[in-house]
């Protein structure tokens, strides 16, 4: 009855890749600064193939009546800094504001 039941386990983590196959994937955070924000999402995109922590977003150094479009924004900051190694349970961002307020 064990065997059947362990074969079976293994059986199903195989079929769905058990979850944790990319557990151990690491990759070097890049230099963002002076990308606009559509552009670091897409770098990250690249270097992760997807399987990497969402790239969030922090506005600031805006002003009353600047439209928000921070996907054309730059960025101006970020973490961890360039260089650092995350993996999939890492949080990541970066600081992004209007063309020349950074």
């Amino acid at each position: 009855m064990r065997l059947r039941i362990a074969a079976a386990s293994l059986a199903v983590m195989t079929f769905f890749g058990a979850g944790v196959a990319h557990a151990d994937t690491e990759w070097e955070m890049p230099y963002f600064g002076g990308m606009t924000l559509d552009e670091a999402r897409s770098t990250w995109d690249a270097i992760t193939a997807g399987e990497g922590p969402e790239l969030k977003t922090r506005i600031i150094n805006t002003a009353p009546g600047i439209p928000i479009n921070s996907d054309s924004w730059t960025v101006c900051g970020q973490k961890p800094y360039p260089g650092e190694s995350v993996d999939a349970s890492s949080s990541i961002a970066v600081a992004v504001s209007p063309p020349g307020m950074c």
